[in-house]
């Protein structure tokens, strides 16, 4: 995810592992950064946004959020 930006609000039909191979990101639940883990229980939801400036470009100092997802059974987007 590039800095500032996320992915739409979503409700997680199993459970999601993410696990955060550079940068980081924030939801309603708080803030992950870099070598972090984070389990999410089926059902849960949140509105991820990489951490960072989005009207500045990605850099050392700006860089983006690469994570690696597993969602198991999937997601399902809520609405706005």
């Amino acid at each position: 995810m590039e800095p500032g930006c996320g992915y739409p609000a979503h409700r997680h039909l199993d459970v999601e592992e993410v696990w955060i191979l550079a940068g980081g990101y924030r939801d309603e639940r708080g803030e992950y950064l870099q070598g972090e883990y984070v389990r999410y229980e089926p059902q849960s939801h949140h509105h991820p946004i990489a951490l960072g400036d989005a009207n500045q470009p990605v850099s050392e100092t700006n860089p983006a959020c690469l994570l690696l997802a597993s969602a198991r059974g999937g997601t399902e987007v809520l609405e706005a």
